[in-house]
C-alpha cells in the first residue's frame, strides 16, 4: 500500500478537481475590473478627440485594470489546475506543490456537498471542523472542489465503503 511522503500513513484515496470552475467573487471581480478598463480607455478617447490632451495616464490605468480582470479570470483555473487531493489513514490532504492544508479525519464534525447545477455528479466536498465553545471558539473548512462524486469521497472519508451509484435517470429502474 502507498504512503503518504509528509505523514506516513497508508493513502486510502487521491484525486484531482475534475471540472475546474471560477468562483462567482471572481467572475464579479474580473468583469467589474473589465467594464472599468473599458470606461477608461473610452474616457481616453473622448479626451483625445474632444480636448486634444495627454491620454497616457488613462491609457495606463486601463492597461492596470484590464490585467487584474485578467489575471482575476484565469488565476483561479490556474491555482485549482495543481490541486491534489489525498486521503490517508488519518488525514485529508489537499497539496498543491510545497503548499498544504490538512485535517484531521476524527476531528470533522460535519461535511457539505454543494453540487455543481451545470455538470451532473460533480461537486464540491466542504469538510468542517467545528469547536462551538471555550477560548478557541472557530470553525476549521478545507474545501475539495471540482469533485466527480463526492458523496462517494464523503464515504472514504468516514472510513465506510462507498455504495454503487443509483444512477441519475438516464438508466432503466431495473438496471440500477
Amino acid at each position: 500500500m502507498e504512503r503518504d511522503s509528509f505523514f506516513g500513513d497508508a493513502i486510502v484515496w487521491t484525486g484531482r478537481p475534475k471540472v475546474l470552475r471560477i468562483p462567482l467573487m471572481y467572475r464579479v471581480g474580473a468583469w467589474a475590473f473589465g467594464v472599468v478598463a473599458l470606461i477608461s480607455t473610452l474616457s481616453a478617447i473622448a479626451v483625445k478627440t474632444a480636448l486634444h490632451g495627454p491620454i497616457g495616464g488613462l491609457l495606463l490605468f486601463a492597461a492596470w485594470m484590464a490585467t487584474l480582470s485578467i489575471g482575476f479570470w484565469r488565476f483561479p483555473i490556474w491555482w485549482r489546475s495543481e490541486l491534489v487531493y489525498t486521503i490517508t489513514d488519518r488525514n485529508i490532504v489537499v497539496s498543491r506543490g510545497r503548499h498544504r492544508r490538512y485535517i484531521d479525519r476524527a476531528a470533522i464534525s460535519f461535511a457539505r456537498i454543494h453540487w455543481d447545477p451545470q455538470h451532473a455528479g460533480i461537486g464540491d466536498l466542504e469538510l468542517v471542523r467545528h469547536v462551538p465553545t471555550g477560548a478557541l471558539r472557530r470553525r476549521l473548512t478545507i474545501v475539495l472542489t471540482g469533485l466527480a462524486a463526492p458523496d462517494r469521497v464523503w464515504a472514504f472519508v468516514r472510513g465506510v465503503t462507498p455504495s454503487t451509484p443509483a444512477g441519475d435517470g438516464h438508466r432503466l429502474l431495473s438496471q440500477r
